[in-house]
């Protein structure tokens, strides 16, 4: 099973995020995922075991406050937030990925000044390419006591297959 081993698979996969939403809302208000994935050569990196240690760097920078969090979004990422605002409803803002890398960078000195505080807990790491994986996972904010759904595809960055930037964010806020 060395360099590579070829896999085949066609996959046509939905994720629906509403995990902590109120059952009718989460029929209604889901964040619907769809991802179709071709053949693909996997080598020998587990990018199970590769998703896990980028998500838990992302964490350790986002709770240490770090402004480098910025530098593991691509700069094309899209970045889909996804917010319920009183009466006004359910709503989804896009940011592009220079935006969103300037406004974490920005937002450090905030954060640290709310003590704001991410758990993540992977729920599926699903190979899409050979250089790129959708990532869902529950994000929980230890502050706030709050748990909500959230999404990551991970891009190879250069011609191997790891190390990755985050170029798509799907959350709910």
């Amino acid at each position: 099973m060395g360099d590579g081993y070829y896999y085949r698979y066609a996959v046509v996969l939905t994720v629906v995020l509403a995990l902590m939403l109120p059952s009718r809302a989460a029929a209604e208000n889901a964040i619907t995922f769809t991802a179709t994935a071709q053949s693909s050569t996997l080598t020998d990196v587990n990018y199970e075991a590769a998703a896990h240690t980028f998500i838990n760097h992302l964490q350790q920078l986002e709770n240490t406050y770090n402004p480098a969090l910025a530098s593991l979004y691509a700069p094309q990422a899209i970045i889909q937030l996804h917010r319920t605002n009183g009466d006004e409803g359910y709503y989804t803002e896009i940011i592009p990925g220079q935006d969103y890398q300037r406004l974490l960078a920005q937002g450090m000195s905030i954060a640290r000044a709310a003590k704001e505080h991410q758990q993540y807990h992977i729920v599926s790491v699903t190979p899409e390419t050979m250089n790129r994986v959708l990532v869902v996972a529950h994000r929980k904010d230890i502050t706030r006591g709050v748990t909500k759904p959230i999404a990551w595809r991970l891009q190879s960055v250069g011609p191997q297959t790891y190390p990755w930037q985050i170029v798509q964010e799907i959350a709910e806020l």
